[in-house]
């Protein structure tokens, strides 16, 4: 299906991310659609859809989720090859393994093929060593991935999280041109997160050239203290067990504290040793629980309805 394209706006299925609609390309009836075809030719003969794939969901797919609660949006910020996407894999394989998050227990998700997408990669098939997820697909035409499950505490309402999936390099470009168009995705984050994940790079800190990485780190504190808004900030130090010098650390974290985020910091490691992973399972369980338990102190006003005398039902003030 080579040239072929997708009808729907913001589709993801044109930066090779899967399909829209969460199903796959060759069964979507929105996907390569020529400007007439018949319902025969788009949809399944028998009139039943192929139903929901479970693939990372899109803009218009918030729906699904929004209808019962407003879900809670975690935008997972941080540049190429920092671990946001090794992170989402460990607490994904935690909650499938039966962690809590605090007083919740996991209670279904809208994109479990998403999720099994990058977690698979973490676990033994047969064979095949488990590995590291790949980079995060970079296209200036896509929005996030939407990565969602649904808690549930004894005598609560179901929660709803959904994770954004965006790569590093829209991070890099959002921190020096806010306006630039392959900034777009991360603009999206930072207008909709109510929580904001920093994850730092250790191992980019500990190398020759964490100079760079260090005034790269400073920019994008920078740009996310324009935005955050009293939203909570959470500082995420992945690949921890590298050696960091402390000048580096220090440098990063007295920055990052100057800007006065509600703020918890916590230090994630994943690591693979003869073909066997270990990880930081306690600093996810803290980090998953503080997920849980912060809020935005921002307040959000809704807008005001205006009058419009032709309307009696808008004009109404009885």
């Amino acid at each position: 299906m080579k040239g072929a394209t997708c009808e729907i706006k913001d589709c993801l299925a044109s930066a090779g991310q899967g399909c829209h609609r969460g199903r796959e390309l060759t069964e979507c009836p929105h996907w390569g659609l020529s400007a007439v075809k018949k319902p025969s030719e788009v949809y399944p003969k028998n009139g039943t859809s192929h139903g929901w794939s479970g693939l990372g969901m899109g803009l218009s797919d918030i729906a699904i989720v929004a209808a019962r609660n407003k879900p809670k949006v975690f935008g997972i910020v941080g540049p190429h090859n920092a671990g946001k996407t090794t992170i989402l894999g460990m607490i994904y394989l935690l909650l499938k393994h039966g962690k809590r998050i605090g007083p919740a227990s996991f209670a279904g998700s809208y994109s479990f093929t998403g999720w099994e997408g990058i977690a698979r990669h973490l676990q033994w098939k047969g064979d095949i060593p488990p590995a590291f997820p790949p980079h995060t697909e970079l296209s200036e035409s896509r929005v996030p991935a939407l990565l969602h499950f649904a808690l549930r505490a004894p005598e609560e309402k179901l929660n709803d999280w959904l994770f954004t999936d965006a790569p590093g390099e829209w991070f890099k470009r959002w921190s020096l041109d806010v306006n630039a168009p392959d900034a777009r995705g991360a603009v999206w984050v930072a207008e909709h997160s109510d929580v904001f994940l920093l994850v730092v790079d250790s191992e980019a800190l500990a190398s020759e050239d964490r100079g760079r990485a260090r005034e790269n780190y400073k920019t994008l504190i920078d740009r996310m203290a324009q935005v955050h808004d009293g939203r909570p900030v959470g500082l995420l130090w992945s690949k921890s067990d590298k050696a960091v010098p402390s000048s580096a650390a220090a440098s990063v974290r007295e920055y990052f504290d100057r800007k006065k985020f509600l703020t918890e910091e916590f230090r994630l490691s994943v690591i693979e040793e003869d073909g066997k992973y270990t990880a930081s399972v306690s600093e996810f369980e803290r980090l998953l629980s503080w997920m849980y338990s912060s809020t935005a102190k921002r307040l959000i006003v809704p807008p005001a309805f205006s009058v419009a005398p032709d309307d009696f039902f808008l004009s109404y003030r009885g």
